[in-house]
């Protein structure tokens, strides 16, 4: 029953207060949120111990609100009030007015609920957005009042929760275990985090968490009135910053810091340097450090104290990223000190590495940054060493350490280092076939795998050459074998032309991009016997084949000769005189039997007799008569005009050579037609030549004119008479040679 009813008040009591607020989301998204520190005074004024430690923790709270809001709220057995704060400028006002709350108050019971709901209802009223907290620093944990009431407070800090702001929790040193625990609960359900400040440790936490200093510590001890404690900080060149926070369980101690060169150092001497101080926490942060030994001194006055020391320094020193090493090979490890992702030249720096594999075998190298062995250019920021080949594929762990000459500072880095199995090439000697001179033959077989599974490659990735015995190159190619669709296989033949018998060796090289790395892998094969066989002898092949294939040769010829000449166009027609007279019948022309069976439409004139041409052929087409003349002295015309060597000839034409004038006739013709043809064909030639004699007296077809010619006649009468006269003086021979008055 009890349980029912402190649901059912947690509930009503979450409902009224959620009734008085926008909820947080719908809160502006730019508003910076908002932090309450909530000061119990009751319990803090239990001890100077918890006065001193509340100071503390208003002041580092607020210190990290440098950008943001805050807000001071004060409470005993009742609110007092909450005074909001605005960064920047404002914090020493508000710790005074703490300091001053807290030097009034008494030791008395605490308002917890009352301020949890105060605290709700102004965050609230400001519409809060997300991420706003609250912080209560206070050792009260209800002890005794009733589990109710402490369920209820714990039920506050899942109503925060529930608006997207915290709750956290500051345990003054007074706070008994019990009351620990309940307030680590509330700060647990409130999304918010638990400080314990009767420790060193809780008030190294809300520093760190606070302000974000921390590092690590230069002096922890105890000490007494009039002791002191001493510590050495070694500063690396290029620092940004260094912060000693000194904490101590009771105020009392103090500290200096002294530079290199051995000046304090301290706020009021140096502009580089700030200080926040409360009763139990002092910061010292140093801008710009100079790099050498600074040294560190904590006098106390009978309390724990603790320093610690974080140095700030943008070098990051680390292994430059690089491929796998393959298996087998060397390779090199770079390492470099950054600023910005960009190398930082070091001079005098050192470099060492160990390198760990994964049996904890470490080996520890110094790299160097010299230009010299594996490292490219001296003083560019990039150390480098050469690693040896490892013979299985591993992860090594690198430790780096950085260090100066004139420094006792060290930078550390850590990395790691792979080795990889790479492709391999192998090049197997095959057994070759005697050959014939001028082949192709495989000589070698390529397989390129990575371990013991296969790689395939392009053929273009691979660089091969076949050499003899003596060293001289052999053109040789590649041939895929079973290549995948996109032409790329882990086996090649090896293809050679070998001139002559003897010992090929095969060399190849692969060149190939593997795990981001350009990757070189090279092998010789044994060497390949390849024997050439001789060519066959040639009398070996009986005779017969020759004869029987000659034969068939002359067969085909005489086939192909016979069956053009069976296509040519047989001699025809007629030759006739001028007087009528049938010359030659062409259909009846006398060849010899070769001369029939493969050029029966070639007809020479010498084997036509009356022509009187020696020198020139008839050649018979479908489309007519071709005349080949070569002349040899004979003059040649056609129907009385000189013709060429080549004259097309067609029915009727006439025909004069030498003196003789002739006619070609497709068909027979009678002895009246022809000589009427001749007589029309003469007369203009007759005509021609007594043009002629009267230019050139003394003319005579077929001779030249003599000195002593008679005088023309004056007609044509004395003209034929002188002609008539002339032709009794010429010599038989010349008489016969010219039948007829028309000449050429």
């Amino acid at each position: 029953m009890r349980l029912v009813t402190l649901v059912t008040g947690v509930i009503v009591l979450a409902l009224a207060l959620a009734l008085t607020r926008v909820p947080s989301a719908q809160a502006d998204g730019r508003a910076v949120p908002t932090t309450i520190i909530a000061v119990d005074l009751g319990a803090a004024a239990q001890t100077q111990h918890d006065r001193d430690v509340a100071l503390t923790a208003s002041r580092v709270i607020a210190e990290s609100r440098k950008d943001g809001k805050f807000a001071i709220l004060a409470y005993e057995s009742a609110v007092l009030e909450i005074e909001a704060y605005s960064m920047p400028g404002t914090i020493e006002p508000a710790m005074g007015r703490v300091n001053g709350m807290l030097n009034r108050a008494t030791p008395g019971a605490s308002g917890q609920l009352k301020a949890y709901s105060a605290a709700y209802e102004y965050l609230a009223e400001v519409r809060a957005p997300s991420g706003s907290r609250l912080v209560v620093i206070t050792s009260d944990g209800l002890d005794r009042e009733t589990s109710d009431t402490r369920q209820r407070l714990v039920g506050y800090g899942s109503l925060f929760a529930s608006q997207g702001w915290h709750v956290d929790v500051v345990m003054l040193a007074s706070a008994s275990p019990t009351a620990r625990a309940y307030l680590s609960r509330i700060a647990e359900v409130g999304a918010g985090r638990a400080y314990d400040l009767g420790t060193l440790d809780g008030l190294k936490n809300l520093t760190g968490d606070s302000l974000g200093v921390g590092g690590k510590p230069a002096i922890e001890t105890t000490l007494g009135v009039g002791d002191a404690a001493l510590a050495q900080i070694e500063v690396a060149p290029r620092a940004d910053r260094m912060t000693v926070t000194f904490l101590q369980e009771v105020p009392g101690a103090s500290f200096e810091l002294y530079d290199p060169r051995g000046a304090r150092s301290d706020h009021v001497s140096n502009p580089n340097v700030k200080l926040f101080s409360s009763p139990s926490i002092a910061v010292l942060e140093v801008k710009a450090p100079e790099a050498g030994t600074w040294s560190l001194r904590a006098s106390g006055g009978g309390s724990t104290v603790r320093a610690d020391i974080q140095i700030d320094n943008p070098m990051k020193l680390a292994i430059v990223p690089q491929p796998p090493i393959p298996v087998g090979q060397s390779g090199s490890l770079v390492a470099a000190a950054t600023i910005n992702g960009l190398p930082t030249p070091l001079p005098g720096a050192i470099i060492e590495t160990t390198i760990r594999d994964a049996g904890g075998k470490a080996v520890v190298y110094k790299l160097l940054d010299d230009g010299r062995g594996v490292d490219r250019i001296a003083g560019d920021g990039l150390f480098s060493v050469a690693v040896p080949a490892t013979e299985v594929q591993t992860r090594y762990d690198v430790d780096l350490k950085l260090s100066w000459a004139n420094y006792g500072a060290v930078i550390n880095g850590r990395g790691s280092l792979q080795s990889e199995v790479f492709p391999k090439i192998a090049i197997e000697s095959v057994a070759v076939e005697p050959m014939q001179e001028g082949g192709k033959a495989a000589v070698a077989r390529i397989q390129i795998k990575v371990g013991e599974y296969p790689y395939p490659v392009k053929a273009s990735d691979l660089t091969v050459r076949v050499q003899t015995s003596e060293g001289a190159s052999v053109a040789s190619t590649l041939q895929a074998v079973n290549p995948l669709s996109d032409g790329s296989a882990w086996q090649y033949q090896v293809l050679a032309a070998p001139a002559e018998s003897g010992q090929y060796i095969a060399t190849g090289r692969l060149d190939v991009v593997h795990l981001g790395r350009l990757f070189t892998a090279t092998a010789v094969g044994s060497p390949s016997r390849v024997e050439i066989l001789p060519p066959p002898p040639i009398p070996g092949t009986p005779m017969w084949v020759y004869g029987a294939a000659g034969a068939g040769i002359l067969t085909v010829l005489a086939g192909m000769a016979l069956g053009l000449n069976a296509r040519r166009t047989a001699p025809s027609g007629y030759l006739y005189d001028d007087k009528g007279r049938m010359l030659y019948d062409f259909s009846r022309v006398k060849q010899t039997r070769l001369h029939r069976l493969l050029a029966r439409n070639y007809v020479n004139c010498a084997d036509v007799p009356g022509v009187g041409v020696d020198s020139g052929m008839f050649v018979f087409r479908k489309n007519g008569l071709e005349l080949r003349y070569r002349g040899n002295g004979q003059s040649l015309r056609v129907n009385g005009r000189p013709a060429s060597k080549r004259v097309e000839l067609h029915d009727g034409v006439w025909l004069g050579i030498s003196g003789r004038l002739m006619t070609y006739t497709v068909g027979h013709q009678t002895r009246e037609a022809v000589a009427a043809q001749g007589a029309a064909a003469a007369a203009p030639v007759a005509e021609h030549e007594q043009i002629r004699r009267r230019v050139l007296p003394g003319f005579v077809p077929g001779r030249l004119p003599v000195q002593d010619a008679a005088p023309a006649a004056t007609d044509s009468g004395q003209s034929a008479k002188s002609a008539a006269e002339a032709r009794k003086d010429e010599p038989p021979t010349q008489r016969a040679a010219s039948p007829a008055p028309a000449g050429d």
